[in-house]
């Protein structure tokens, strides 16, 4: 099979994001406990993207509206959001991330970007460093109901290139890329 696709996620990979992990989780913890979310159930440690599969599972098993799950995701998601514009601001390439993605594309392969990162502050990163005109598709949270390591994200990213599993090349850093 011939690669025809290199999907890249940014954040560890691409770029080096100085997101405060920390205190996203301990404030997005706060607030869904405030929301009522037993704190028994969520741990400092786990990401956002955790604590909210814990929160709508909690949310069903008390019988709670789907709007309550819906208003929940987003202000977490705004919260995030916030961090996330402040870390984009900070952000710096890895050495060779740049001539590879140049590479990539002067070789005639599509590229394209699939992140857990909003829009916005992926939108930020690329246009900061001149990088949004490499890639043929980028695929943020914004854009899926589900995300890594759930293939619904992956699967966008693959329909946006137009190209199947076999002839894709995903580079990542971590067990949620998988």
């Amino acid at each position: 099979m011939v690669i025809k696709a290199v999907i890249f996620d940014l954040d560890g990979t691409i770029a080096n994001f100085n997101l405060d992990y920390k205190a996203l989780r301990a404030e997005s913890r706060g607030y869904l406990i405030k929301m009522g979310v037993p704190a028994s159930l969520l741990s400092i440690k786990e990401d956002i993207f955790e604590m909210l599969k814990k929160t709508e599972l909690y949310l069903k098993n008390a019988q709670k509206p789907a709007d309550t799950m819906k208003e929940i995701r987003k202000e977490v998601f705004r919260l995030a959001e916030m961090h996330e514009a402040e870390a984009a601001a900070l952000t710096s390439l890895f050495p060779g991330s740049m001539e590879t993605i140049k590479s990539l594309k002067a070789m005639g392969l599509k590229v394209g970007l699939c992140t857990v990162n909003s829009a916005s502050s992926t939108k930020r990163i690329l246009e900061r460093f001149k990088l949004a005109k490499y890639f043929d598709a980028v695929i943020t949270r914004n854009e899926v109901a589900k995300f890594k390591p759930d293939p619904e994200h992956c699967k966008a990213a693959l329909n946006a290139l137009d190209v199947s599993t076999p002839e894709v090349v995903f580079v990542g850093d971590s067990i949620m890329d998988m």
